[in-house]
């Protein structure tokens, strides 16, 4: 018995030291960035004491490191269930965990994670943001705005609370209460960049906004954004005019989003335009859409963690010719990355909808339907124009088939917008109203991020009352995350109406694949004429009008012409497959083309600057 007691306790001791030394390699491989090293050395740990956090907390660090979010968050998970040794940790695994799942796009999940935290922690101001903001992600609108009064009530001089109170008021059409909360954060911290981005979303969808005034908001913002910043102005990419060029795309937003539906039929013809396409991702989520960009490019490269100094490097020392922009002032944007100029061509192409103020560091991609030849003193920025579109729509795969209009079954005629809460201005509202008033015993059907919320949905049927629609003339359905499913609702969509300053793009191309037609309102601005572009391309302009009467009769039109509606519906999706906008290869060589003139008179250019010098 002794005999055995000992070789136990030997065995015991075995164990110990190999775990020991395992948690050890996995630290230093950890430490030198070795992530495949260190992945299975704790994984070696995990099997010989599954149930130490510390061994699963590192682990689901390095998980995080390499981009595999759900395994980072299992673990994190595991290792806060186990039962003491993170007891006493304070806020600090909670807070991973909610980031986490945040990533994840696991929002109500990342909530219950803040709030665990704010027990631990109840005076850290951050953690109060990161609920208030999950909250918002979620939709939870009127949850997370009284989140975000709470810490505004705790913390009065918190700026950034103002201005997302200013956010989730346009959420409710409340436009007035907006811009006080969006003019009360920049009075209190007029140098802010973020404050500053954050007022441009209201300034797109003003309807008092001009070319010339939208600019030098925009100008003022990117300002902030590069004072102080150093341009780089020598490089070292080789001035062979004809040379395949290096082309890189910066963007928070290479996932599952409208972005990336945009950016993919590009990238899959890329030889026409590059030689070398390098993706340099902005935000650490990743998903099946990441894998798609990925495998029609040749590089990726993660700039998450840096600053903007150091993406800035690493695009230089990446050699890149062309550094192309698509995410502009929205979340997630890195226009402190073009502010220091790291490639010698600098665009913005789709992601944001007009210029970013970087005047001299950008050149903006369009066609000559969202910015008509004679609006560049306007637009004050350099245009490079594209055969229209501009853009080019990768359908889902997945979607349903196309359905007759629902009217053609005897249902009442149904007009519909699926756009963002924040675009449904009280001109787009009063243009809606006059069109169902023009077509009787017609409705609206609206589909937003947030109408689940009741108090969002109850603001804006109110808003609709108000225009003299009652509410039974308004249909509101809830978000749905699975994209089949959103788009299985244009069945119930007889004509889509566009919102007005700011028009849609991706619910436009939706609308169209899905078989709807879209009426849309041109106006003066880039925001207020991309649908015009896009119906242009599938021959639809009838259906892009400049005037508000203009717009009620050609919806109204639509709804006394059932023969014509059935028409369309059956044809628009195979029109759209074989049109421009559905044409990447089409769009990969315009853009190769334009790029190669930009590079040629580049080259040109270093070329005088060395004879000067000479």
């Amino acid at each position: 018995m002794a005999v055995a007691s000992t070789n136990a306790a030997m065995d015991h001791i075995g164990v110990a030291t190999a775990l020991e030394a395992a948690f050890a390699d996995g630290v230093a491989a950890q430490r030198s960035g070795d992530l495949g090293a260190a992945e299975s050395a704790y994984a070696t740990a995990h099997r010989l004491a599954p149930g130490e956090a510390r061994i699963l907390a590192n682990w689901a660090e390095v998980a995080a490191a390499r981009g595999a979010i759900e395994d980072a968050i299992a673990r994190w998970e595991a290792a806060l269930a186990c039962p003491a040794e993170l007891a006493h940790a304070g806020a600090q695994p909670w807070t991973r965990l909610g980031a986490l799942r945040d990533a994840a796009g696991r929002h109500d999940e990342a909530a219950a994670a803040w709030r665990e935290a704010i027990r631990r922690a109840p005076d850290d101001r951050g953690l109060w943001h990161s609920l208030a903001a999950s909250l918002r992600a979620a939709g939870r609108y009127a949850v997370a705005e009284d989140a975000f009064r709470q810490i505004k009530r705790r913390w009065p001089d918190d700026s950034w609370s103002q201005v997302v109170l200013a956010g989730l008021a346009l959420q409710r059409g409340a436009f007035a209460e907006a811009l006080r909360s969006f003019d009360a954060a920049a009075a209190a911290e007029p140098a802010n960049p973020h404050v500053a981005q954050a007022r441009l979303a209201f300034a797109l969808t003003d309807p008092e906004e001009t070319r010339a005034s939208l600019a030098a908001r925009h100008r003022a913002c990117a300002a902030t954004l590069a004072r102080d910043v150093p341009r780089q102005l020598r490089w070292r990419n080789p001035a062979d005019p004809e040379r395949p060029l290096a082309v890189g795309f910066l963007s928070g937003d290479l996932r599952n989003h409208s972005v990336a539906r945009f950016l993919l039929p590009m990238l899959a013809n890329r030889e026409r335009f590059a030689g070398r396409t390098v993706l340099y991702k902005a935000d650490v989520r990743r998903d099946g859409m990441t894998a798609a960009l990925i495998a029609a490019s040749d590089a990726l490269r993660s700039i998450a963690g840096s600053d903007d100094a150091s993406a800035a490097r690493t695009i230089g020392d990446d050699g890149i010719d062309v550094l192309i922009d698509l995410s502009g002032h929205t979340v997630g944007g890195r226009l402190g990355v073009f502010a220091r100029q790291p490639a010698p061509i600098q665009l913005a192409w789709i992601g944001y909808p007009t210029g970013t103020g970087l005047d001299d560091c950008l050149q903006r991609v369009t066609d000559a339907v969202v910015d008509p030849i004679g609006t560049e003193s306007e637009s004050r920025e350099r245009l490079m124009r594209l055969p229209a579109p501009f853009l080019c729509f990768r359908p889902n795969p997945d979607a349903p088939a196309v359905t007759p209009p629902p009217s053609a079954s005897g249902a009442s005629f149904t007009f519909g917008s699926f756009n963002a809460l924040h675009k449904l201005t009280d001109a787009t509202i009063g243009l809606w109203a006059h069109v169902l008033a023009a077509v009787p015993r017609s409705r609206l059907l609206l589909k937003a991020h947030g109408l689940d919320d009741p108090r969002i949905a109850a603001a804006q049927r109110a808003r609709f009352a108000a225009a003299g629609l009652p509410p039974d003339r308004v249909a509101i359905a809830a978000f749905e995350p699975a994209e089949r499913d959103h788009l299985a609702r244009y069945a119930d969509m007889d004509v889509a109406l566009d919102p007005t300053p700011y028009a849609g793009t991706t619910t436009t191309c939706e609308a169209l694949w899905m078989g709807v037609p879209v009426v849309t309102l041109c106006g003066s601005l880039p925001q207020a004429r991309v649908g015009a572009s896009l119906l242009g391309a599938v021959g639809l302009e009838d259906f892009a009008v400049t005037e508000r009467d203009a717009f009620v009769r050609a919806a109204a039109g639509l709804a006394a012409a059932p023969g014509r509606l059935c028409e369309v519906r059956a044809s628009l999706r195979e029109r759209m497959a074989r049109s421009p906008l559905c044409d990447g290869a089409r769009l990969a060589q315009a853009l190769g083309d334009a790029l190669r003139a930009t590079w040629r008179g580049w080259c040109a250019a270093q070329s005088r600057t060395r004879e000067d010098e000479r």
